[in-house]
């Protein structure tokens, strides 16, 4: 047996929640789960670019399913978490990965913009940490990987020292 053959579908039969999976490196990561076994459950505020997500990994023979989350509010991220239990029961993966940024000198950067950056960025993943963390403390281990799941975060890259 090859490396190859050892690491194909480690996430079989998992489910991960992407945030801001509708584009970008969010989109990557919902497709590379989606061919290594996971249902991906694809969260973006564009409910087009989620369905085109979710779209691609079914047309690919995966299985997917998109959900409008505006990750600001608690009550669309209480609707998402609610979707994920109701359609698979479980949540064994949150990839906090919505984000937005703005590029502008520290002393001209806007206040309002600082705060829109702020409650997507950080708010927008401590509320999905949250709902996530709950799901899983409540849900048995995976029988596979023995553990009640994982939550990477990605942040997106803001300089604002120009």
């Amino acid at each position: 047996m090859n490396v190859a053959e050892v690491t194909r579908r480690r996430l079989e039969d998992q489910v991960v929640l992407v945030t801001g999976g509708g584009s970008g490196i969010g989109r990557a990561i919902a497709c590379a789960c989606a061919a290594e076994g996971a249902h991906v459950v694809v969260a973006d505020v564009d409910t087009d670019a989620a369905e085109s997500t979710a779209g691609a990994i079914a047309t690919g023979g995966g299985s997917a399913l998109a959900v409008r989350t505006d990750v600001r509010s608690p009550e669309s991220q209480d609707g998402l978490f609610l979707r994920v239990e109701e359609r698979f029961g479980r949540l064994d993966v949150l990839v906090n990965n919505a984000g937005i940024f703005h590029v502008a000198p520290l002393l001209d950067f806007p206040l309002d913009y600082w705060q829109r950056v702020f409650a997507v960025n950080v708010e927008g993943a401590l509320l999905a940490t949250q709902r996530a963390g709950r799901m899983m403390q409540r849900q048995e281990p995976h029988p596979l990987t023995r553990c009640r799941g994982k939550i990477p975060n990605i942040e997106p890259a803001t300089d604002t020292s120009r």
